[in-house]
């Protein structure tokens, strides 16, 4: 998936950046991804091949302007989501800060577009501890009926063995 940053004839400053969690000088932790192109470097290109919270940052006239997307394994394939408003975008790296990864923190699902119908968009569901806690036990439910009676008793053991304090 590539995602590009912009900036204005005689404007620089433009970047891609994977969000990384919060920072006390810049509000947000970045490791910058994207790589300048164009004629005048007017232009950031990045390939991102890992699920993650993203910001494009875009420079004219007026100044930047950033758009945050979660990007995610969905269907097998990394999907875009919708743009991110700034507070889930905070929300999200204070989340990744604390240790969580991206999918216990939201979720991507597909949608029809409110413009065409006929196109298929992907939106973002915030994920609080207690549906992450959910989804990870219904996983493991799956996965469990999949296994013989014999596999189940030693997993469940394996697993005891190590959670155990």
């Amino acid at each position: 998936m590539r995602l590009t940053a912009g900036a204005d004839y005689g404007m620089t400053g433009q970047y891609v950046a994977r969000i990384t969690g919060r920072s006390a000088k810049f509000g947000y932790g970045r490791e910058f991804i994207g790589r300048k192109g164009g004629k005048r470097n007017e232009t950031t290109e990045a390939t991102v091949i890992d699920a993650g919270l993203y910001e494009t940052c875009d420079v004219d006239k007026k100044g930047k302007d950033s758009t945050y997307r979660v990007i995610m394994q969905t269907d097998g394939e990394l999907r875009q989501s919708l743009p991110v408003s700034d507070e889930d975008a905070m929300q999200i790296a204070s989340a990744l800060d604390a240790g969580r990864e991206i999918e216990s923190i939201v979720r991507v699902y597909a949608r029809p577009s409110t413009r065409d119908a006929s196109k298929t968009v992907y939106d973002i569901e915030m994920l609080t501890e207690a549906t992450s806690r959910a989804i990870v036990i219904e996983v493991a439910r799956q996965a469990l009926a999949a296994l013989t009676e014999d596999e189940r008793e030693v997993l469940l053991s394996e697993l005891s063995a190590t959670v155990q304090p």
